[in-house]
């Protein structure tokens, strides 16, 4: 192994246990994450700032203001830089492209339906926007043998420390202790709620970053067991420093998955005795943790957001006052004052009505019925993209609004690229170092 990968190994856990101890600050996080970048193979860069330069460069311009660097386009020099990745991405994921434009009509018609306001026309903006970039991301994602899981994997772990330091130095908050798991969520609610002011990142971002850099890990066909369990580790503990409960969640859920169903070298398998006895464990360790009064943990699964359950209902309330078409584009945000109801079904059917709901499912379900896409597909290409559609559907469930859930359609509409390749042999496996 290179010795620069080496260094990366070594250091990005002293980086985050620096968090805690206060010696991990903002600018080492962005100089690990330059160093990385430059060091790291090009193709891997190019998806990693199509999928996430938006928010990254905003933490940067959010703390060095003075800077001229803007997230769009870093995307799309992400997107110069991959462009040889794109020669057959027409022709390969031609349906993949019409399923995407059917899903943007029907965000244009439900803004037109809402009135049009500055909000609804912001909203759809960023919903085209990221919609096409992350659909080119995750094409590269899917179908390059030049990218490396790890190196991405890392680059979004260093990502997601470097998000955490931007919310302490430019809050001018202190970071919890080594077993403190709610600071971050407490902090960021408590700036929402007293401040008034949209923060850009929050704890929710920064868990589900890192689920997805443990599934593009996890998502390799053979893994080795002392890197997989480096990054299980590394991505445990960061989730639950970040104090998402879906983050962890999802991490859960991607292990259990790799491991339950195909194991370190890739070959299927499912053992129920497997299924129960982890499910024990995990009930017993749960229960363990109230016995022991382990405050850190019960408090990271037991005490909930301010406000969700008062979310659901309102969303609720806007479905049944007008069940067919909803409100139109970021009605929920016009009625109550809050951006999005932290869920994709609930914010579908306050804002699209059941009319959108139905006619989103019909679009998905000709695109998969007609590009014969199922699990063997998914899991028969050298890399297991299930495991990354499972950490985009656990954000969509519990957080993000449709201008992040956009990703689950960009990505699903993706797969059909696959399709070219199933039959084929593909010589150059994916490397992950």
């Amino acid at each position: 192994m290179p010795k620069i990968e080496i260094f990366f190994y070594i250091t990005i856990p002293l980086l985050i246990l620096g968090i805690p101890l206060h010696y991990s600050v903002f600018p080492l996080c962005l100089a690990m994450l330059f160093l990385r970048c430059v060091t790291s193979e090009r193709t891997t860069v190019a998806a990693f700032l199509m999928l996430y330069a938006g928010p990254t460069i905003g933490c940067i311009r959010s703390i060095y203001p003075f800077l001229p660097v803007y997230g769009l386009v870093f995307s799309c020099l992400g997107f110069l830089m991959g462009i040889r990745e794109f020669s057959n991405f027409f022709s390969k994921n031609r349906s993949g492209i019409i399923a995407l434009l059917l899903v943007f009509v029907y965000f244009y018609l439900a803004m037109l339906y809402g009135g049009g306001d500055a909000y609804s026309k912001d909203k759809l903006s960023n919903i085209l926007t990221n919609g096409v970039i992350s659909m080119l991301g995750f094409y590269i994602l899917f179908t390059s043998p030049r990218l490396r899981n790890g190196q991405f994997a890392q680059l979004l772990i260093i990502t997601s420390v470097m998000m955490i330091e931007y919310i302490v130095s430019y809050y001018h908050i202190k970071a919890g202790g080594i077993l403190d798991f709610n600071w971050m969520r407490e902090a960021t609610t408590s700036i929402e709620q007293t401040q008034l002011e949209h923060m850009i990142i929050n704890y929710q971002h920064i868990g589900m970053n890192t689920a997805f850099a443990l599934g593009i890990y996890m998502a390799r066909k053979e893994l080795l067991t002392r890197k997989a369990l480096y990054f299980c580790i590394l991505g445990i503990w960061l989730s639950l420093m970040s104090g998402a409960r879906q983050s962890v969640l999802a991490v859960v859920a991607i292990i259990a998955v790799r491991y339950l169903f195909f194991g370190n070298n890739g070959e299927a398998k499912f053992k129920v005795k497997y299924v129960v006895l982890i499910g024990l464990f995990l009930f017993v360790l749960y229960k363990l943790s109230y016995f022991l009064s382990i405050e850190a943990i019960t408090k990271t699964f037991e005490e909930g957001d301010t406000g969700r359950n008062m979310l659901k209902l309102q969303a609720l309330s806007i479905f049944e006052s007008n069940p067919y078409f909803g409100q139109g584009l970021g009605g929920f945000m016009r009625i109550t004052g809050e951006d999005y109801p932290h869920n994709f079904f609930l914010e579908i059917l306050c804002e699209c009505g059941l009319v959108g709901l139905i006619y989103f499912s019909f679009v998905c379900f000709i695109y998969l019925l007609k590009n014969k896409i199922g699990l063997r597909q998914q899991t028969g290409n050298k890399s297991f993209f299930i495991i990354m559609m499972i950490a985009l559907a656990v954000r969509c469930m519990v957080s993000g609004d449709f201008t992040i859930s956009i990703q689950l359609f960009s990505a699903l509409f993706t797969l059909s690229s696959l399709s070219h390749n199933k039959n084929q042999k593909i010589s150059n496996e994916r490397i992950s170092i």
